[in-house]
């Protein structure tokens, strides 16, 4: 924290997706949240634990609605610092099940970063970031960031 000023994060995501029933179950399963709120053609993911660092938004898109490629506006991926290795092990069992593992790698064995690759039921590329210690990442992203770019296809 810089001169006391305390850290940005993205605390909401809103995803329009095509079949809302199957992608809340997704991210409820790999994400290990649930669904706090469903009104019309919209359900809000998140968890009890008062501070929850993040909220996941899912939106039914329009019947025909089609997968943007690369070059539209919009979210085309979401990374997140799951705290352990533990935790890595538990998504990535998740993400096989659901046939939406991509890849798992290490970034800095010295440090034991690793990170994993998966993609959610509309394609859109998701990467876990952890490590031995469950410290939060430090590294240079770069390299992550441009695998997840490259599944972004």
């Amino acid at each position: 924290m810089p001169d006391g000023i305390a850290l940005w994060s993205i605390r909401t995501a809103l995803l329009s997706v095509r079949d809302l029933d199957r992608s809340s179950a997704f991210y409820q399963d790999v994400l290990n949240v649930r669904e706090v709120s469903r009104r019309y053609d919209m359900a809000i993911l998140g968890t009890d634990l008062v501070g929850s660092p993040f909220t996941l938004c899912l939106r039914q898109a329009e019947r025909g609605a089609i997968l943007p490629g690369q070059q539209t506006i919009g979210i085309r991926a979401l990374a997140y610092d799951v705290g352990s290795l533990s935790e890595l092990d538990r998504i990535e069992a998740r993400l096989r099940a659901l046939d939406a593992f991509r890849d798992r790698t290490v970034l800095d064995p010295a440090v034991g970063f690793e990170v994993l690759f998966g993609q959610d039921p509309d394609r859109l590329a998701l990467t876990f970031i952890a490590n031995e210690t469950g410290s939060k990442a430090s590294f240079d992203e770069s390299a992550a960031m441009a695998r997840m770019y490259s599944m972004d296809a």
